[in-house]
């Protein structure tokens, strides 16, 4: 069974699990590779896709064009025009087209496969001719919203993708949004061999419903995690280890861009201002270090044993996201033991059980601050060693490569 995986970038928490499930797979003997569009680091783990080069014919043409536009005659046409993006509303994240410079489809990882898995593949593939192209069965894992939206990545509660995103608020021209979701609605026509993966049920159930994906199969499989490097460690020795205080309760959040208001930074300012002067409270910040408040930052971490030891160090995880999938942070805390505070939205609540591996609260500074002190004041009592047993028993990444190849039996029945 020859398995490809695809994927925009070799960064970010969507191909981190796409990366792992690709290596869970190759754990259990399965023929399994990562393509990405772009990639900056040089793990041997992935592959970049480069662009096949053109017959002679081909060659000629577009050396032709080339030529014209440069001596200023033609303009050559790039498939991804961002115009669409002029005027748009501060605070919201990336809004992607459904096309492609690229034809990842034409690849000899794809043609060789037997399955074909997407993730997060925005401006990768292209919608016009991606899903006619491939005519073997495709896996799409959906690690946020995009696959089913007009552009967005998280609708923040709008359902105009049920319809026809007639009214984006995520961008100036609402005729574009209109205009992309029907050009995904007419490709996925295009192939009649397409299955939906949510890691949460709560992104299933919205991809369920929509225009776009509605009339296709969907399961649920979580993410893949290597309990080997994410499990309980001695919480002193972590703290003495990377500096920490052993007399004061660690709370570690991580910012991997607070200029994204989903990522709820603008709660965790109100937090760590009500607790600067709470000599029993220490903050950390993992990731992003531009805004000063006065706490212990570690920058960007991309070493997963480091970052093992920074949430056994920690009493309590804060991610006060306001919409989330399902949080590779997250389900990296509690299998460490360590348990997590966050809001109750989207995935989020299928992950945390409130009073039992972390806490839930509303989207409210103040239940944030208020739950907290609970926490300090010992309201909750929890088990490391139960919360990270009940994770890996969810979560371990040989499980979930199993789940995979299940389903990707089952589907070349």
């Amino acid at each position: 069974m020859n398995i490809v995986h695809l994927s925009t970038y070799d960064t970010g928490g969507a191909t981190i699990a796409a990366q792992r499930i690709n290596l869970a797979l190759q754990k259990i003997g399965i023929n399994s590779l990562h393509l990405v569009g772009i990639k900056n680091n040089s793990s041997s783990a992935v592959t970049q896709f480069v662009q096949p080069q053109a017959n002679g014919f081909e060659k000629l043409k577009q050396k032709g064009i080339r030529i014209a536009n440069e001596l200023k005659f033609v303009k050559q046409k790039s498939r991804i025009n961002h115009d669409f993006l002029k005027n748009k509303p501060k605070g919201f994240e990336m809004f992607s087209s459904p096309f492609s410079n690229l034809s990842p489809e034409n690849h000899l990882f794809v043609k060789q496969a037997d399955i074909v898995h997407l993730h997060w593949v925005a401006e990768f593939i292209d919608f016009d001719w991606f899903f006619d192209r491939i005519k073997k069965p495709i896996i799409w894992t959906m690690h946020d919203m995009n696959s089913f939206t007009g552009g967005c990545h998280y609708s923040m509660g709008c359902e105009q993708y049920n319809t026809n995103c007639a009214q984006c608020l995520q961008i100036a021209d609402s005729k574009t949004a209109t205009h992309f979701l029907d050009v995904k609605i007419k490709a996925l026509k295009k192939n009649k061999h397409i299955n939906f993966v949510g890691p949460s049920t709560w992104l299933s159930n919205l991809s369920k419903n929509s225009n776009v994906a509605k009339d296709f199969p969907h399961y649920d499989i979580r993410n893949a995690f290597d309990t080997k490097i994410f499990k309980p460690l001695n919480k002193q020795a972590c703290k003495e280890i990377l500096g920490f205080p052993k007399d004061k309760k660690l709370i570690t959040y991580i910012t991997p861009n607070i200029d994204n208001k989903r990522k709820g930074f603008d709660f965790l300012i109100q937090v760590v201002k009500q607790f600067e002067l709470n000599s029993n409270v220490h903050f950390c910040c993992v990731g992003n270090t531009s805004e000063n408040l006065g706490v212990q930052n570690f920058g960007h971490v991309n070493d997963e044993i480091l970052m093992a030891q920074i949430y056994n160090a920690t009493d309590l995880f804060l991610m006060p996201s306001l919409a989330d999938n399902l949080p590779n942070v997250l389900i990296e805390s509690i299998l460490c033991g360590t348990p997590a505070l966050s809001f109750k939205v989207g995935g989020i609540p299928e992950i945390i059980q409130h009073g039992i591996n972390g806490i839930l609260c509303n989207v409210s500074a103040k239940e944030l601050i208020d739950e907290i002190n609970n926490f300090l004041n010992q309201k909750y009592s929890f088990d490391a060693q139960e919360i990270a047993s009940q994770a890996a028993a969810e979560y371990d990444d040989l499980k979930i490569a199993l789940q995979y190849k299940m389903l990707y039996q089952s589907i070349l029945k």
